[in-house]
């Protein structure tokens, strides 16, 4: 479905990513794993593109996504959650919800989509007309994450969904990432928060100074516990 092929580039004269090679299957949840700064943002901003790659493809069902923009891609089935919880925070949760539905393909379907998110995520239904600023951290997320539902992605790259959230609400926001691959969507899935994140992955990859060094496919515990102890130094857990 996605192919990300030697992908090298960076910001201006920057380099971040030296020669990326990642592949995402329809029906996966793909992990890319990695310390903070070692590219992993930067490839998904390459992938949504926000920035050009200097070398290598990106391709989705065959086709290079170098050089269009982002709205197209998004016409395309493509929906990226960044980090950092982008939501209007001076609009309600609704006119939220309602923005996003302005760019579902299938307008006759727009109602379905915006009950799906909201059965997702019950706590929007309950905050359905406060502000997003008032929100609470995990609440910005799930109202992050229902927005870039709303058009129905066939591809959902989201970029730190833990961030800042505290464990209990950390728990619930990947359960619902789970749930949301087991409906259909291919999800690609950056994450620091190696615990989190290897629980609910079908594949990993590990990236180290921008470039891909692991990958693993077979996730028991001895092979999750390998990951984090040796690629991500975290030990005992």
């Amino acid at each position: 479905m996605l192919e990300v092929r030697n992908v090298v580039g960076g910001y201006g004269e920057i380099q971040i990513l030296h020669g990326v090679n990642l592949t995402v299957h329809r029906g996966e949840v793909v992990g890319l794993l990695g310390a903070n700064g070692v590219g992993k943002t930067t490839l998904l901003r390459v992938i949504s593109g926000l920035i050009r790659p200097s070398g290598g493809q990106v391709l989705y069902q065959g086709q290079d996504l170098v050089g269009i923009s982002p709205a197209r891609l998004l016409r395309m089935g493509i929906a990226h959650v960044p980090q950092g919880r982008h939501i209007f925070s001076d609009m309600t949760v609704k006119e939220n919800l309602l923005v996003a539905l302005d760019r579902v393909r299938d307008r006759v379907n727009a109602g379905e989509r915006l009950e799906y998110a909201l059965n997702l995520f019950p706590r929007l239904r309950e905050r359905y007309h406060q502000l997003g600023g008032t929100l609470s951290g995990g609440e910005q997320q799930m109202l992050a994450i229902a927005r870039a539902l709303a058009p129905k992605p066939d591809l959902l790259m989201l970029d730190e969904p833990s961030m800042g959230l505290a464990p209990v609400i950390v728990e619930s926001v990947f359960k619902t990432i789970r749930q949301i691959a087991e409906d259909g969507t291919t999800i690609l899935l950056v994450e620091q928060n190696a615990t989190a994140a290897l629980h609910v992955v079908d594949r990993v990859y590990v990236m180290e100074t921008g470039a891909i060094v692991h990958e693993s496919e077979r996730l028991d515990d001895s092979e999750l516990q390998r990951i984090k102890e040796v690629y991500l130094g975290l030990g005992e857990s």
